[in-house]
């Protein structure tokens, strides 16, 4: 990546970039800072000013450490948290702070510098590839020709490890087509991990376990108590930089403390409801858009502010 900056450029070589990936860069002849996020924010990068001084990581709590006091909550980016569930970017659940979009990049020069505010962060961002304008956008003929080549190609390179590489398992159609494309492509039966309850209104464990034995995995299903489940919350903050409103993300902990112990990079289905829009209220959307097309944005957003540093629905 270094030697395409210095050859090509940064513009012509970001688009060349294909991977998960957060990036500063410093160049040293014009004396620029550019931060970039990879095309569908896969990783964090969060970036302003703490102490008058520039800072950045792709972990929130790194910049915790080098505040000399305590950073302040941002009200506006709580009352999104309150509204979305999540923190959308730009925000960040601290004042000052910001998260760079996906597909983004910005570039900060001497006076930016120099002035310290952090809203130049948010001015001077730009976009350098977007999925409506991507020539990777097929026609439903094409996609369906050539959908489980590109997964294959897909988790043939997420497969490339020199640690133990294993799968979360549920037994819904993502993680399961994931884990039914590694163990065509293994030598070896891939190791699966699942999470069970004794609860059986919230088990999937019994589905995950039928998929195990249909692909002959090395599956392991791990049950949780609720006991368990409370031990785990008090680490929250420190495993997660930002709240979100997700109550799997318990579990979720739990299931890779387990896989942890001999496993190191497991493969998942997340993503893929999102993806193929496998929600039922994607069902629902268009409807809703529909009906709320003529009703001003400002009603639709808790606050004005939040609507405008968001830039909801782009225009």
């Amino acid at each position: 990546m270094l030697e395409g900056f210095a050859y090509l450029g940064i513009e012509k070589t970001i688009p060349l970039i294909k991977v998960m990936v957060a990036i500063a860069l410093w160049n040293k002849q014009t004396k620029s800072l550019h931060f970039i996020r990879d095309h569908l924010g896969k990783k964090p990068l969060y970036a302003g000013w703490v102490d008058n001084k520039i800072a950045f990581a792709s972990e929130l709590k790194s910049l915790e450490k080098l505040a000399k006091t305590r950073l302040k909550i941002d009200k506006e980016a709580f009352q999104a948290y309150r509204y979305f569930g999540f923190i959308p970017a730009p925000l960040s659940i601290y004042k000052n702070i910001y998260k760079l979009p996906p597909a983004h990049w910005v570039t900060l020069h001497g006076n930016d510098l120099k002035e310290k505010k952090s809203d130049v962060l948010l001015q001077k961002k730009q976009r350098y590839w977007s999925l409506r304008k991507s020539d990777d956008v097929l026609d439903k003929t094409q996609s369906r020709a050539q959908l489980k080549p590109i997964l294959s190609a897909a988790v043939a390179k997420r497969m490339v490890a020199d640690v133990p590489l294993g799968a979360f398992l549920s037994g819904g159609i993502d993680s399961s087509l994931i884990t039914a494309i590694m163990q065509e492509q293994s030598n070896k039966a891939v190791k699966t991990y699942s999470i069970g309850f004794n609860d059986h209104t919230h088990d999937e464990s019994r589905h995950a376990e039928k998929i195990a034995k249909h692909l002959n995995t090395d599956h392991t299903t791990y049950m949780v108590t609720p006991e368990e489940s409370l031990k785990v919350i008090p680490d929250l903050p420190q495993i997660y930089d930002e709240p979100f409103a997700d109550y799997s993300q318990i579990p979720t902990i739990v299931l890779c403390q387990q896989a942890k112990k001999d496993t190191t990079v497991a493969l998942s289905g997340d993503g893929g409801d999102e993806v193929f829009c496998g929600y039922k209220r994607y069902f629902m959307l268009k409807k809703l858009l529909d009906t709320a097309r003529p009703i001003p944005k400002i009603l639709l957003y808790p606050s004005h502010n939040i609507y405008n540093t968001l830039k909801i629905n782009g225009k």
